[in-house]
């Protein structure tokens, strides 16, 4: 996982964590770096590869194994509950800043 990855997991996992002690909402410096680094992804990655629904599946599964990498905190049901709801317009969000479960 690259810079960008890092990043967008620790804006994303500060996010998951805060809705873990209420309700989430997301401050306006989130917002921006979300986007920044979805457009730093879409535009300036070495592989040109556009964060499209297929790259935003890739990056919600990458980010999910870095949250439980021996797969020991997570159902499969949940995980794939998880996917089902957010996989395909994940990248869509992230380039518009958006980091909430919704």
């Amino acid at each position: 996982m690259g810079i960008a990855g890092i990043i967008l997991t620790q804006s994303y996992g500060t996010a998951v964590a805060e809705t873990n002690t209420g309700s989430f909402v997301q401050t306006p410096e989130q917002k921006v770096t979300t986007r920044q680094v979805a457009a730093l992804l879409d535009r300036s990655h070495y592989l040109n590869q556009p964060l499209d629904s297929k790259k935003g599946r890739e990056i919600l599964s990458m980010y999910i194994d870095s949250l439980d990498p021996n797969h020991t905190l997570f159902l499969q049901s949940d995980v794939d509950e998880l996917k089902k709801k957010h996989a395909d317009d994940f990248g869509t969000r992230l380039k518009q800043g958006d980091l909430s479960a919704g």
